[in-house]
């Protein structure tokens, strides 16, 4: 399942690559990134981290872990050396979604199964945007 802003600024959701139609248009045109809090995964954040190396030098280094109280922490280790402050998620989301810590954590709200948040900031060029999964809801498929 994937999610792709279009320049015209169209929403788009694609299945096993395929495109299933314009889903909305974005309201604002500082919308960057999409992210989908889908199924189990109930909160994400954008780590406040060090400058990291651009993506030409370092490859990509991801990390995975688990534990019992059903966290999973995903990180790619992948950007230019900017600024990784500078990233936050818009104001502008989907209704079952609670922003913290200055729009760098996402949470889903109990009464709803899914939803989307979107990055306030644009990518450099060759910048992968990293976000980490917090917590999940094991009741929940997917």
């Amino acid at each position: 399942l994937g999610v792709m802003i279009s320049a015209d600024k169209s929403l788009e959701f694609y299945k096993d690559g395929v495109p299933q139609g314009v889903a909305c248009v974005v309201p604002h045109n500082n919308i960057y990134a999409v992210v989908d809090l889908y199924g189990q995964c109930s909160q994400v954040s954008i780590p406040c981290s060090s400058p990291l190396a651009p993506l030409a030098s370092t490859g990509i280094e991801t990390s995975h872990r688990s534990d019992t109280s059903a966290s999973l922490q995903a990180t790619s280790v992948v950007q230019p050396a900017v600024e990784a402050d500078l990233h936050r998620f818009s104001e502008f989301h989907g209704k079952g979604v609670v922003l913290n810590e200055c729009g760098r954590l996402a949470s889903k709200c109990k009464d709803f199964s899914s939803c989307i948040i979107f990055s306030a900031t644009p990518l450099c060029q060759d910048e992968m945007f990293e976000v980490a999964l917090m917590t999940l809801w094991k009741h929940m498929a997917g």
